[in-house]
């Protein structure tokens, strides 16, 4: 197991967080965000938040909300279900190990065999 222990640094001035800040807030308010999926749009307007069709507009502090709810650190799942070990977001620790096993599953899945 690998730890990262370089010191962490930072790479935006405040003048680019503020723009960043405001960029993804005028996106979500006046742009909207477009779901697929029928049951998406529901639960956001069952929230109180604007739905016209497709696309949701979200009110910035709703998604502050719910940002806050996430976990700081989490481990990905496999596509075949199982855990991916070492592969935690945005962790410090990395496994070394093969990439390669979600091409070499996909490919499987077609009758292809793909050796890495």
């Amino acid at each position: 197991m690998f730890h990262n222990s370089m010191p962490r640094y930072e790479i935006l001035s405040s003048d680019a967080l503020a723009t960043l800040d405001s960029g993804w807030r005028k996106i979500v308010t006046e742009i909207g965000v477009q779901f697929a999926k029928p049951e998406a749009v529901e639960l956001f307007a069952a929230n109180g938040q604007k739905v016209d069709g497709e696309t949701v507009f979200l009110d910035p502090e709703f998604v502050l909300e719910q940002v806050a709810k996430a976990p700081s650190e989490f481990d990905m799942q496999a596509p075949t279900g199982l855990p991916a070990p070492g592969h935690g977001l945005p962790g410090s620790h990395h496994d070394r190990q093969d990439h390669h096993g979600q091409r070499r599953h996909r490919n499987e899945r077609r009758g292809h065999r793909c050796d890495g």
